[in-house]
C-alpha cells in the first residue's frame, strides 16, 4: 500500500498518534470557520469553505509522499476568486452561477499549474523584487479585512473592492446589527490584547468556542 498511495505514513508510529489528534483537532477547529470564511471573500456560500478545508487534506494524505505538509485555504487564491467572480463577471456572491464557475476557475489553475511545471516557469518567481510582493499582500490583506467589515456589522452587503466595502461600512454604518457588531468589536479586543497579555493561550480558538456557545444558548439566531 505504501508503494503508490499513503507514502507519507510510511514509518508512522503509533505513539505519535496522541499528539497528533490533539493537534489536529485544534487545527481543525480555526480552520474550518476561517475557511467558511474566506468561501465568502471568493464569493461562495460559507458551506464550500467547509469541503475545501477537509477534502484537500485528506487528498495530500493519500497522494503525497511527505509526512510535513503545510495545507490551508488561501487568502490570495480567495480573494482572487472573488474579484473574478464578483468583479469581472458580475455575478451575484452564492448565486448558482457564482458557484457554477468557481469549479471552472479552479480546473483551468490546475491546468496552468501543471504547464507551468512541466516548462519550469517557477525560476522567473525570483525575478519579483521583495517590495512588490510585500506590496501585494499588505493590499490584499487590506482588502480581504475591509470586505470582511460589512459582515462583523451584520449587513448582507459586502463590496467585492477595497473602495465598494467602503462605501458600504460609511454608508449603512446605521443600518448594522448591533449585537453583531459589538460582537465582533469586542473579539478582536479580545483577541489583539490576549496574544500580549498571554500569548501562549490560543486565544482565537477559546473566542471561537465561547462565541458558538453564545449563539447556540442564547438563540442569537433569532437577532439575525
Amino acid at each position: 500500500m505504501f508503494k503508490h498511495i499513503f507514502l507519507s505514513l510510511n514509518g508512522y508510529k503509533v505513539s505519535y498518534l496522541r499528539n497528533d489528534v490533539i493537534s489536529g483537532i485544534g487545527v481543525a477547529a480555526l480552520t474550518i470557520p476561517v475557511a467558511m470564511g474566506y468561501a465568502q471573500v471568493a464569493g461562495l456560500p460559507p458551506i464550500y469553505g467547509l469541503y475545501a478545508s477537509f477534502l484537500p487534506v485528506i487528498a495530500y494524505v493519500i497522494f503525497a509522499s511527505s509526512p510535513q505538509l503545510i495545507f490551508g485555504i488561501d487568502a490570495t487564491a480567495s480573494a482572487i476568486t472573488g474579484s473574478i467572480i464578483l468583479g469581472t463577471a458580475g455575478l451575484t456572491a452564492g448565486s448558482k452561477e457564482a458557484i457554477a464557475l468557481a469549479p471552472v476557475l479552479a480546473f483551468f489553475c490546475a491546468i496552468f499549474l501543471i504547464l507551468f511545471s512541466i516548462l519550469k516557469l517557477g525560476r522567473f518567481a525570483k525575478y519579483i523584487s521583495a517590495p512588490v510582493l510585500s506590496g501585494f499582500i499588505s493590499g490584499l490583506s487590506v482588502s480581504i479585512i475591509m470586505g470582511q467589515i460589512p459582515k462583523i456589522m451584520g449587513l448582507k452587503e459586502s463590496g467585492d473592492s477595497f473602495f465598494s466595502s467602503l462605501g458600504i461600512i460609511f454608508g449603512q454604518f446605521f443600518q448594522s446589527n448591533w449585537l453583531s457588531l459589538a460582537m465582533g468589536v469586542v473579539t478582536i479586543i479580545i483577541v489583539i490584547s490576549c496574544k500580549k497579555l498571554i500569548p501562549k493561550v490560543p486565544m482565537s480558538l477559546v473566542v471561537l468556542i465561547l462565541g458558538t456557545m453564545a449563539a447556540y444558548f442564547f438563540k442569537l439566531d433569532q437577532y439575525n
